[in-house]
């Protein structure tokens, strides 16, 4: 489940025998190699060896993470044999209570945590057993937490059990995309209705940042649509480059909205006038406009 070669510039590098503990690439998580790794100096490592560290640590924290979960998680299971009240809400919040003081989070923080132990304990204990083990770390975990939570349990878990086979030797950008495709694949009409509702709350923001600049966001658009701006974007920044230009493409791209807010015309000289884009009105209700 996990990459198990150091595959850079340190391939080639002679181990200085003697300086690992012996087997500490193929150690497992858990109180073994915690004390294996309290006993490292890094500092006489080589190159190589440091790679091999920075793995085996990176297992012992995925592992530590998945307890810390199952720990909050067992923390909501004791308020409710404490309280009478059998209503999930008020043990959630009691629970919540607890950890916020425990570790002086915030509630918010607190709150958003305890939800994310109950799914990934839970809901996935496929996901959350990968994670004990060191095959996953935290953001892969919950990349597949969050990206099959809309799903009912049982399809969240064919999901799951589908990608973590996988999932440690991907980057997190490679697991949304595999995951993407396998909720669709597994159940599309559930899929095809999300993005329906998805299109019900799409919009377009403008933000101010504190440097003067700004922000200009579409949310929820359909992606066919999406992509099809960006097109339009690249077309119009190759347009725009000069033989002598020697601007990136990114560099051109972000010059396009402004350039094509120059391009507008007023369209009269009376109180409240406005300029505008070119562009035209369809029958679906929308405007398209045209730089």
């Amino acid at each position: 489940m996990r990459p198990s070669s150091v595959e850079h510039m340190f391939d080639t590098e002679s181990v200085e025998t003697g300086v690992l503990p012996e087997g500490l690439a193929d150690m497992g998580p858990g109180p073994q190699l915690g004390l294996a790794l309290e006993s490292i100096d890094r500092n006489r490592l080589s190159g190589f060896d440091r790679v091999v560290l920075l793995q085996a640590r990176s297992r012992q924290l995925a592992h530590l993470q998945a307890e810390l979960y199952a720990d909050m998680a067992s923390i909501t299971a004791a308020t409710a044999e404490k309280l009478t009240d059998d209503d999930l809400e008020d043990v959630m919040d009691s629970a919540a209570s607890e950890i916020r003081a425990a570790l002086s989070w915030t509630r918010r923080a607190a709150e958003s945590q305890l939800e994310f132990a109950h799914v990934l304990v839970e809901r996935l204990p496929l996901v959350w057993l990968a994670l004990d083990a060191g095959w996953i770390d935290l953001p892969k975990a919950r990349m597949i937490c969050d990206s099959t939570l809309p799903l009912d349990v049982a399809v969240a878990q064919e999901v799951a059990g589908a990608v973590i086979e996988s999932a440690g030797a991907l980057t997190t950008g490679q697991l949304r995309a595999r995951l993407a495709r396998l909720v669709i694949a597994i159940d599309p009409a559930s899929a095809k209705k999300r993005y329906e509702r998805g299109l019900e709350e799409r919009r377009v923001t403008a933000e101010a940042n504190l440097d003067g600049t700004a922000n200009l966001c579409g949310w929820q658009l359909p992606a066919a649509a999406s992509q099809a701006v960006m097109r339009r974007i690249n077309r119009l920044a190759r347009a725009a480059r000069s033989k002598d230009d020697s601007r990136s493409m990114d560099q051109l791209c972000r010059c396009v909205p402004g350039s094509a807010h120059r391009r507008q015309q007023p369209t009269g000289t009376g109180p409240g006038r406005r300029g505008h884009l070119g562009g035209s009105h369809h029958p679906d209700g929308s405007f398209r406009e045209s730089w």
